[in-house]
């Protein structure tokens, strides 16, 4: 059976050469049909590409708690980050890794009014709050 789909084909292609099956109105047909198919890979893509966009805006932002604010976050490692949250009026410093999460410290109240966010940056506010040992 193998062999007579590879007679089958060098009948075909044979066809295909001698009947000027390569006219210029075939190479205007392929050049359609890998234009068509590319054009239709990239608009595949690129809605692709709209689809995770979409999602990440609408699912990325996570769910909205009523207690718990995410004040501010600092990634240190690949790994291993600072956060800033408040919890019922007040502010945990937590210490997130892979494998656990310490709470650093607890404030009571954290004072806007002495950072201000456009010039200082979150090591900065942090210094002026964690206690030196």
């Amino acid at each position: 059976m193998y062999l007579s789909i590879l007679k089958g084909t060098f009948k075909y292609s044979s066809f295909m050469f001698k009947n000027n099956y390569y006219s210029t109105n075939n190479y205007f047909m392929l050049i359609l049909n890998i234009l068509f198919f590319l054009f239709a890979s990239v608009l595949i893509i690129f809605l692709a590409y709209l689809t995770t966009k979409y999602i990440s805006t609408r699912f990325g932002t996570g769910y909205n708690a009523k207690n718990i604010k995410l004040i501010e976050k600092l990634n240190i490692g690949a790994d291993k980050s600072l956060v800033l949250i408040k919890l019922d009026n007040n502010y945990y410093l937590l210490f997130v890794s892979k494998n656990s999460v310490e709470v650093i410290d607890k404030l009571e109240s954290l004072n806007i009014s002495e950072i201000s966010l456009d010039n200082n940056k979150f090591n900065d506010i942090l210094s002026r709050f964690v206690k030196k040992k």
